[in-house]
């Protein structure tokens, strides 16, 4: 669910140089969905909170960012993929079902490679 557009440009970065972008964010014109929502807290070992979170096939953050109390993935009802990834250990991949209004604690160990 990506609300703005897309932006690539091509820098060129100069050694000793400093180079400063600017951008504005530009809305995409799609919808954003309407609750109701279901709440998904991701709780992995601490080891493993650099994690990277991938829902759906879109990456959304590291587990530490989305690990926090007041931190929760809201998912739209149904079924969604959930994986994590990280260096050195093999893949964490489930699919969870979420429900309305409901909050689901996910717990994944990542097994070393």
């Amino acid at each position: 669910m990506v609300y703005y557009k897309d932006y690539t440009t091509k820098v060129t970065i100069q050694p000793g140089e400093k180079t400063v972008m600017q951008h504005s964010m530009a809305p995409s014109g799609e919808a954003h969905p309407t609750g109701p929502f279901g709440r998904i807290k991701i709780s992995p070992p601490k080891s493993e909170l650099n994690a990277a979170v991938i829902v759906d096939g879109m990456h959304i953050g590291y587990a530490d960012q989305v690990n926090k109390i007041a931190q929760t993935l809201l998912l739209l009802p149904g079924e969604h993929k959930i994986e994590l990834r990280y260096a050195g250990y093999q893949p964490y991949v489930t699919t969870i079902t979420v429900e309305a209004n409901k909050k689901q604690i996910l717990t994944p160990t990542l097994t070393p490679k």
